[in-house]
């Protein structure tokens, strides 16, 4: 007795850094009479952002038949950063240190971070090229960041915000103010 041949087709599936992994499906041929598939498919191990080979794993229709395995790719997406606007330090009358720290770079390496602050009084939640911003950059890279703000107009109040820029986008802390 010949063994029949069949086809199993893999699904393209996506997801974001960080998340759990989609359920990977696949399309197979038409089995004999109860006949059924068993076991799952499986991917190459990984979570940086780009494409993972899904493969045939343990998916069998039984002796009676010989799959050929069509692959599929999942592809792991990046996210924006996670970060947190760190509390204004060292306040003075025209100065103070504002900060943040990311926590994750959503996998896509972080190319930009640093601050943007602007009076309270013109915009109370300042982002990059927003009104009366001023954006002040960092290095690039993960962890505590602090910038050293000068030239600051004495008895005023302020509102910041650190941000993070990747691959997927900009990434905001919380706003938060403070008065010279």
């Amino acid at each position: 007795i010949n063994t029949k041949a069949i086809t199993v087709v893999a699904d393209a599936k996506t997801k974001d850094f960080g998340a759990a992994d989609p359920a990977l499906t696949y399309v197979g041929s038409s089995l004999e009479g109860s006949d059924a598939y068993s076991g799952s498919l499986s991917r190459a191990v990984g979570e940086t952002v780009g494409t993972h080979s899904i493969t045939q794993g343990s998916v069998t229709a039984g002796s009676n038949y010989s799959i050929s395995y069509t692959p599929a790719n999942l592809t792991v997406n990046g996210i924006i950063s996670t970060l947190t606007t760190t509390d204004a330090g060292s306040i003075a009358e025209f100065s103070a240190d504002l900060g943040g720290n990311i926590s994750s770079n959503g996998g896509s390496a972080v190319t930009e971070r640093g601050v943007v602050y602007s009076l309270t009084s013109a915009n109370t939640a300042p982002t990059i090229g927003g009104t009366g911003v001023t954006k002040d950059t960092n290095v690039s890279g993960l962890n505590t960041f602090t910038e050293s703000i000068s030239s600051l107009t004495s008895n005023t109040g302020y509102s910041f915000r650190s941000y993070a820029i990747n691959a997927a986008g900009t990434a905001y802390g919380t706003v938060k103010t403070f008065t010279t």
